[in-house]
């Protein structure tokens, strides 16, 4: 079960990943294509209905956190801003008073999930894996221009992702294995047997290549 703070922050994000996914799903300015049928006879929607289907179920997950909203109003005071928000300066009180803070709790998280979700859906996902966990391909965030981490929710600018995986070829040492070089760069296997054959690349009798050399490929 999450601490009020934890809570807070998820509420916080909520209301962030909120107003991000009403920028992303804005109203298609293009004139929309034929639906029509495919291959196998199922519908296909166009992308207006796509759009409105989305943003219905939006609209649909942000009322169950106005409804807390509402039921959290202490004498029905006005909700001032965002309702996410709100809630989250009356954990405290919801803790002692509320009779479904667990309610409240499972809401907060699926509709946070729900939202993290469709904001990522509109990100790309790269060919190098995150140089600090190394488990998971980073993704590219178009909207800020930054990569991050699903993983380990680490996330870089492109001038911070190259200054540290330069740190981590060096401190591999003279040498690193291909598998290595390709994760940490995103360089095909294939390219760097390539450098290798064309003798720009110096390889050991592990297999490995020099970490200098390839830097300077790169």
């Amino acid at each position: 079960m999450p601490t009020l703070n934890q809570l807070a922050q998820t509420l916080q994000e909520t209301a962030y990943l909120h107003r991000l996914c009403l920028s992303l799903y804005t109203e298609p300015t293009l004139a929309s294509h034929h639906g029509g049928t495919s291959r196998h006879g199922s519908v296909r929607l166009t992308q207006q209905e796509q759009w409105l289907n989305t943003r219905d179920h939006m609209a649909e997950q942000w009322q169950r956190i106005e409804t807390i909203a509402a039921e959290l109003s202490w004498r029905g005071q006005t909700q001032d801003g965002d309702p996410a928000r709100y809630i989250a300066t009356r954990l405290t009180w919801a803790e002692h008073h509320y009779p479904y803070m667990h309610d409240l709790q499972e809401t907060a998280q699926e509709v946070h999930n729900y939202f993290q979700t469709l904001a990522r859906e509109n990100d790309s996902v790269t060919e190098h894996l995150c140089p600090m966990c190394g488990k998971a391909q980073l993704h590219y965030r178009e909207r800020d221009q930054q990569f991050y981490c699903t993983e380990c929710d680490g996330t870089w600018t492109a001038s911070q992702l190259q200054a540290l995986r330069h740190y981590r070829i060096v401190s591999a040492g003279q040498w690193i294995t291909i598998k290595e070089a390709t994760a940490q760069y995103g360089i095909p296997q294939q390219t760097i047997y390539t450098w290798i054959r064309r003798h720009k690349l110096e390889r050991n009798t592990q297999g490995q290549i020099n970490t200098a050399q390839f830097e300077q490929l790169c």
